[in-house]
């Protein structure tokens, strides 16, 4: 009899089916045929959601696997339906619970979330604050500095000149103190400065979909406040200047923004050549559209302080891929150079394959020699019997093994409708681009970013010059999608491990 298996997803919550290894293996072994039924404790073991329930249920039904519960016995459609409906009750109730005793805790005076910066906790006192006094004198440094004239991104350069540590990661940024206006986050919107505790500002919600929590602003009639004099870090009278200074500023930048940056169609995917971090427009200089590295916006990490005019980006990529797609040999190179990258990975997976085969065999000869021995009586069938079923259990794993690794050896090739279509794509964003003055198209960027990952900019040897390296989908030109994808500069020739020429001196 073989033996049962034990799978277990420890901390995991089951409120979701993302993240649960151990469930994942389950459905996986299940649709294997590995075992007939799955013996749990309680139904709520292996989802309180209803839909999951049902759906695993319904997959183990149709591959002729019970489930069965410890004091329910073997479970039908109406138990799951009833323990599915139990279940995501329980986790309903258990949020308002939790909610209810949050909002007593800040009744009470104390904090029922994470420790701000600027404070440490009291140990053995759930949710009471003592004033960190070190961090404190750089929270009042921060808003003397702001009130002084500082921008936030100076600021956090001043301190990571000064090597300041941060609430969080290795560097401060302009988001850390700037924060965000309508959640009151940030160094400089912390109202616990000024001694309030404010909960309830979000609401965490689970996505169905990727089993992550995203927050949802909560309106400010639903905020819960509640005054700690004894926590004020900054006096009132600079507290109250510095808001004044942001709300001033923060219309200002509204009106600008709203004026100047309209939203493009390669908006977030450019990338610093030298840092990796994404480029953010920094205004416009002369009717044009300029982009400079975040992280030296922000923080001053980078060491990259040019800016670079996006039309020329915009122009240079597209230019450059539709040249580059138009010529079908020059396609089908780039792919040929993708897969050199892939070749040694190919060629092992190959080799792993071939030796499982000699391995296959070995076995068969030998277990035709034992037969053989057996047969000529010089070996009693006991013995004989024995080896013969390692050698079966053996030469089943190398099999499984075998078709593992043969799955592994990729062939492709260039897909025509895939690459006409890609072509298509590339002309609308350029009809885009030249001849409606770049408007947002949704369709059109949709269908770019289904194509292109990331676009890589950066100084190129000559002065003026840029170096741009677009990295695409292989899937967008194949029809695949079993690889990412691979990095290029725009047109021209094929470069070992540095992509295509620019196809212009001055992209």
């Amino acid at each position: 009899m073989t033996p049962g298996r034990v799978y277990s997803d420890r901390a995991q919550t089951s409120s979701s089916l993302i993240g649960r290894d151990g469930i994942m293996q389950l459905m996986a072994d299940a649709r294997s045929g590995d075992f007939d039924v799955v013996v749990v404790e309680a139904l709520d073991r292996i989802s309180r959601d209803q839909e999951d329930l049902a759906g695993i249920f319904k997959r183990l039904s149709f591959g002729g696997i019970e489930i069965v519960a410890v004091h329910e016995g073997v479970a039908d459609a109406m138990q799951i339906g009833i323990r599915g409906l139990l279940g995501s009750m329980f986790l309903a109730d258990l949020k308002h619970k939790v909610r209810r005793g949050m909002a007593g805790v800040v009744a009470d005076g104390r904090a029922a979330g994470g420790v701000s910066y600027g404070y440490d906790l009291v140990l053995g006192r759930p949710g009471e604050r003592t004033i960190n006094e070190e961090q404190a004198e750089v929270v009042r440094r921060i808003f003397r500095m702001y009130l002084g004239g500082m921008s936030p991104r100076d600021i956090a350069k001043q301190l990571n000149d000064e090597g300041i540590l941060p609430p969080r990661g290795a560097k401060w940024n302009a988001s850390t103190i700037n924060g965000n206006k309508g959640r009151n986050y940030g160094i400089l919107q912390n109202a616990m400065y000024e001694g309030k505790i404010i909960w309830n500002r979000v609401q965490m919600v689970r996505d169905p979909d990727t089993g992550k929590r995203v927050s949802r602003q909560n309106p400010e009639s639903e905020w819960k406040t509640a005054l700690v004099p004894e926590l004020r870090i900054v006096p009132a009278a600079l507290y109250d200047a510095v808001q004044k200074r942001k709300a001033v500023r923060s219309h200002d930048h509204e009106n600008h923004r709203r004026a100047n940056k309209p939203k493009r169609i390669f908006s977030g995917l450019l990338r610093c050549r030298y840092c990796g971090g994404g480029m953010a427009s920094k205004g416009v200089y002369r009717g044009t559209v300029r982009m400079r590295c975040s992280r030296y916006s922000e923080s001053g990490s980078c060491t990259n302080t040019k800016s670079y005019r996006l039309d020329r980006i915009e122009g240079g990529v597209i230019d450059g891929m539709l040249n580059l797609l138009r010529r079908p040999e020059a396609t089908q190179e780039y792919i040929d150079r993708f897969f050199e990258k892939e070749r040694s990975k190919i060629n092992e997976a190959a080799k792993h394959a071939g030796q499982i085969e000699r391995n296959l065999i070995k076995l068969t000869a030998e277990q035709d020699r034992l037969i053989k021995l057996y047969g000529d009586g010089t070996l009693p069938m006991d013995r004989v019997e024995a080896r013969l079923k390692e050698l079966q259990i053996e030469r089943g794993q190398l099999a499984e093994t075998l078709k593992e690794a043969q799955r592994k050896v990729p062939k492709v090739e260039l897909h025509p409708s895939a690459l006409r279509q890609f072509i298509r794509k590339l002309e609308r964003i350029k009809q885009v681009i030249e001849n409606e003055g770049n408007i947002f198209d949704r369709a059109a960027s949709e269908a770019f970013r289904a194509a292109v990952s990331h676009i890589i900019v950066g100084d190129g040897e000559i002065e003026g010059d840029y170096e741009v390296d677009v990295v695409t989908y292989i899937a967008a030109l194949t029809g695949q999608t079993d690889f990412i994808g691979y990095g290029h500069s725009l047109g021209g020739q094929m470069v070992a491990e540095e992509g295509f020429e620019p196809p212009t001196q001055g992209l």
